[in-house]
């Protein structure tokens, strides 16, 4: 096609295509820039996702307390309205993944005393790579001194958790 082009441009078979040289000149560059034409209207029309309920009842919940920082595990939840909102996360390995538990779960778990945030953003039954219950010493800690507020409410894909008071 690129040839055909290049030929029809310096004019190399123009008196053997003269009656149908600009027709497929005129499809082919609507070939070639139809991609380019998709990408640009996907992102001049992108809209932006609104805040669930979830998160609207995170913000909520820490607006009362004097530490507004939550425990989040970004993997379940890549919202920014968290830090919009300035609850910042207080943990250190923000991604709770498989690889990432085998070395810093005792330091989740010291996170977890250490700050005593009243949200933890977590999901235990989220899976990376078919792993499912990578962190079964946090759960237990979890489960000691939070209960579950939310169940995967709205499909959110997390669940929320408070502390116990």
């Amino acid at each position: 096609m690129a040839i055909l082009i290049v030929c029809l441009y310096i004019g190399l078979i123009e008196e053997k295509l003269q009656k149908i040289s600009k027709p497929v000149l005129g499809l082919c560059a609507i070939v070639l820039l139809s991609t380019y034409i998709i990408s640009v209207g996907d992102n001049l029309l992108y809209t932006q996702e609104s805040v669930s309920k979830t998160e609207s009842k995170d913000i909520e919940l820490t607006e009362n307390e004097n530490n507004k920082g939550i425990y989040l595990d970004l993997y379940v939840s890549p919202s920014l309205y968290y830090e919009y909102k300035g609850r910042y996360a207080i943990n250190r390995a923000v991604y709770m993944l498989p690889w990432y538990m085998d070395w810093y779960e005792k330091d989740e778990i010291d996170d977890l005393f250490t700050y005593n945030p009243k949200v933890v953003v977590y999901d235990e039954e989220e899976d990376a790579w078919v792993y499912t219950h990578y962190a079964p010493a946090f759960v237990t800690q979890l489960e000691e001194y939070y209960y579950r507020f939310s169940n995967n409410n709205e499909k959110a894909g997390y669940n929320i958790w408070l502390r116990n008071d």
